[in-house]
C-alpha cells in the first residue's frame, strides 16, 4: 500500500499551534481495526483493546487551553533521532521520498511543541540505531522500540504511545507448533537485535537465527531451514497473505512502544514525554 494512500489527517488541530498528527487509516483497512463514531476497537499483537477517543475539542475549549506558550521550536537545539524508515506504517519513506509515518508525525509534533527541532538520521539495520545512541551519533531512537526492563537500565523511555505484541508465524501444514511454548527445542527465527529473538530465547527455542529481512526469513521457513518465525503483529499479518504461512492465534508477548533516549538527555526526554500528552488523545484499555 502506498504511503500517499495510508496518510490521513484523523485529529484536528487542538492547539494554537495548528500541529497536526497524522494517523493512518492501515490500522482499519488491515483488519486490525474497526471504527464506529468516536471509537476503535483493535486487536493487537492478538489482545483485543478498546482505543476510545477522548477529543479535547468536545471538552469547554477554557478546560483544554494550555495555560503557558509554548517555547518556539528550536529553544532548546536540535534531537538527532534515529529511525529504520522502513516499517509502514509506523516509520517509512513516501513516494516523494519523505519520512512519514506514526513515530515519524507523533515524535516531530511533540518535539516541536516542547521547543525542540528534530533531525531524523535513518539507519536500515534496527540493532544500529541502539549504537548510533550509544556512541553519541544519535539523541533519540523513534522506530517501533519495545519498552523493556533491560533496555530501561541502559536507556531512558516515554511514556508508551502504542500498544502491541509478537505473533508467531509457522509452516501452512505443520501442526506440531499450536502455541508459542511449542517452539521448545525447535529453530526459530527473528529480526536481529529485536524482543521478538529474546523473547524466542526466553521460550527456550533450540537456536535463534537472526535475519535481516523478514521476506528472508518467511523464505527459510517455507524451505524448512527454520521451524517459525516470530515477528510483531502489524508486520505479520502483511507477511502471511498470499503465503503457505500462518499466524498463531496466541501472541508471544504483549508489549509497548515508546520513544528511547540517551541517558545523557533526561531533560529532552522529559520534555518530549511531557508533549507527548499533546497529541496522544486516545485511551487504551483490556477489553474484557
Amino acid at each position: 500500500m502506498r504511503e500517499a494512500e495510508m496518510a490521513l489527517n484523523m485529529f484536528t488541530p487542538l492547539f494554537s499551534d495548528s500541529v497536526q498528527l497524522r494517523v493512518t487509516p492501515w490500522f482499519i483497512s488491515s483488519g486490525l481495526c474497526a471504527q464506529s463514531e468516536k471509537r476503535i476497537v483493535c486487536r493487537a499483537k492478538g489482545t483485543w483493546m478498546r482505543m476510545i477517543w477522548l477529543v479535547l475539542c468536545l471538552v469547554p475549549m477554557a478546560a483544554c487551553a494550555v495555560a503557558t506558550k509554548n517555547p518556539e521550536p528550536g529553544r532548546f537545539g536540535t534531537l538527532r533521532v534515529a529511525t529504520e524508515a522502513g516499517f509502514p506504517p509506523f516509520n517509512s519513506r513516501n513516494e516523494q521520498g519523505e519520512l512519514v509515518g506514526l513515530d515519524i508525525d507523533l515524535f516531530r509534533a511533540a518535539a516541536n511543541k516542547a521547543g525542540y527541532e528534530v533531525e531524523f538520521l535513518v539507519e536500515p539495520e534496527f540493532s544500529e540505531l541502539f549504537r548510533m545512541v550509544d556512541d553519541g551519533r544519535a539523541d533519540a531512537i523513534a522506530s517501533t522500540v519495545s519498552i523493556t526492563a533491560d533496555r530501561k537500565r541502559r536507556y531512558l523511555f516515554t511514556r508508551p504511545y502504542f500498544e502491541t505484541g509478537i505473533s508467531v508465524i509457522v509452516r501452512e501444514d505443520d501442526d506440531r507448533i499450536k502455541v508459542p511454548r511449542d517452539i521448545a527445542s525447535r529453530t526459530v527465527g527473528a529480526p536481529a537485535g529485536t524482543t521478538s529473538a529474546t523473547i524466542a530465547q526466553e521460550l527456550a527455542a533450540d537456536e535463534v537465527r537472526d535475519f535481516a529481512t523478514s521476506n528472508a526469513a518467511i523464505n527459510a521457513l517455507l524451505a524448512g531451514e527454520i521451524d517459525a518465525y516470530l515477528i510483531d503483529e502489524v508486520e505479520a499479518r502483511e507477511l502471511v497473505v498470499g503465503r503457505a504461512v500462518r499466524m498463531l492465534a496466541e501472541p508471544a508477548a504483549v508489549e509497548g512502544y515508546g520513544f528511547l533516549f540517551a541517558k545523557s538527555r533526561r531533560e529532552a526526554k522529559s520534555r518530549v514525554d511531557a508533549a507527548m500528552t499533546n497529541f496522544l488523545p486516545l485511551h487504551v484499555e483490556q477489553s474484557p
